[in-house]
């Protein structure tokens, strides 16, 4: 997949696409804002599990994570 090439003509309007990729964009954002992983001082999400010192705590985040991006791409490719 070229993300450089056009997007296919699959009888949307193009401007579908530019939506979907807004989105998917803001989701990024949101998560590299909430999370900051490896960000020295950043006092989010992340720092405050490593700090739990639980392995399970930040084994079960990250699966929720995981869930969010996948249920976001299922919703994505419904909306197609």
């Amino acid at each position: 997949f070229d993300e450089n090439s056009p997007a296919p003509d699959l009888g949307v309007d193009g401007s579908f696409w530019v939506g979907i990729e807004r989105i998917h964009s803001a989701a990024k954002a949101f998560d590299r804002e909430l999370w900051a992983e490896q960000r020295a001082g950043s006092e989010r999400v992340w720092e405050i599990l490593v700090a739990t010192g639980s392995h399970t705590v930040n084994t079960l985040a990250k699966d929720q994570r995981m869930s969010f991006f996948q249920e976001l791409e299922e919703r994505g490719e419904t909306a197609i």
